[in-house]
């Protein structure tokens, strides 16, 4: 999979760098964890169809977001894919900018896994201790104070003695936010003290990470992620599904609130850091782009988002039966989103 995502990328640079003024095929942006499904399926979809491939830009969520709602014709793009929805602030810029009808619809789940090199020992982590873990401030002794916490064990006595260092993402990444949302939120308001708060110090407490060192930015580049994990045997890497399939070999998934991120739990739900993976297609350029319709019919059909379908191989976790068939209808009937 490692050297398909690679060709995909490779082709990508060239498409864009190459891109002509003429619109003669779909031009699609998306996030990183996004990217290597829309770039499967235009493969395919060039392959079984009479239409060009879409050229397929890597732009990450909030950058991609942007160009969609820049404007209408052959200079933006006809189609997005995103980690998160849509803000009510992009959608109302969208509106700014003349675009009426999009159509918002689920293709999958990704989740945000706790790593750490193959061979080593996972810990067994809960949403409270790993913010007890990294947030800068935790309650020690009834009082919310600067976290004092140096090793796992320190959080919690069933865990090693070992230093806590978590390799993570950087401020205003998808991930960090998916991190942030799903986890350290849930983790913080575990504390009755840190309820008691008022708000604003709450959301304070609940979202600023230690910078002594027990957390580590990484640049959003799973390579890195990986080669520090390899290095640093010890520390707990925070990536994506993606990421995880594609160095399954490296690396080894540790427990969250005692549920292991799999095909499985993320599907159904029972794995507490899952998310869902959205498109967005611009309605109003279906009467001038080539293929629009075609693109997204082989895009929610089930030979590609299905269980058995051809993005499980690319680390998609498929949506369940009812969510699919919801989400085909929309796609293909071009329901519009409203706010």
């Amino acid at each position: 999979m490692m050297q398909r995502l690679l060709i995909a990328m490779l082709a990508n640079l060239v498409l864009v760098g190459g891109a002509a003024a003429a619109r003669d095929r779909l031009q699609i942006v998306s996030s990183v964890a996004m990217f290597p499904y829309a770039a499967t399926v235009s493969e395919r979809f060039a392959r079984t169809t009479h239409y060009p491939a879409p050229r397929v830009l890597m732009t990450g969520t909030g950058a991609g977001l942007r160009m969609f709602c820049a404007g209408l014709g052959p200079d933006y793009p006809d189609i997005v894919g995103a980690n998160r929805p849509m803000s009510d602030q992009e959608f109302e810029r969208c509106r700014e900018r003349g675009i009426r009808s999009i159509t918002e619809f689920k293709i999958g789940h990704n989740g945000v896994v706790l790593a750490k090199a193959e061979g080593t020992k996972s810990l067994n982590l809960t949403k409270p201790i790993l913010f007890a873990a990294i947030a800068k401030y935790v309650v020690v002794d009834g009082r919310v104070v600067e976290n004092p916490h140096r090793t796992w064990k320190d959080v919690d006595p069933s865990l090693p003695n070992q230093r806590i260092e978590v390799v993570g993402p950087p401020p205003g990444s998808p991930l960090r936010d998916s991190f942030l949302g799903l986890i350290m939120a849930d983790g913080c308001h575990a504390y009755p003290k840190i309820n008691a708060l008022p708000k604003a110090r709450q959301d304070e407490v609940c979202t600023l990470i230690r910078t002594d060192g027990r957390y580590v930015q990484a640049p959003e580049n799973s390579v890195e992620v990986v080669q520090r994990l390899s290095k640093r045997r010890h520390a707990v890497g925070i990536v994506d599904c993606v990421t995880f399939e594609l160095f399954e070999d490296l690396l080894t998934a540790s427990p969250l609130d005692g549920v292991v991120p799999d095909f499985e739990t993320i599907s159904d739900g029972g794995y507490g850091a899952s998310f869902a993976l959205y498109m967005y297609v611009k309605n109003q350029h279906y009467s001038d782009v080539p293929g629009m319709l075609a693109f997204v019919n082989e895009y929610t059909s089930e030979r590609a988002f299905g269980p058995d379908g051809y993005l499980t191989d690319d680390g998609l976790i498929p949506l369940n039966p009812a969510d699919r068939l919801a989400a085909r209808a929309t796609a293909i009937g071009l329901n519009p989103m409203f706010r």
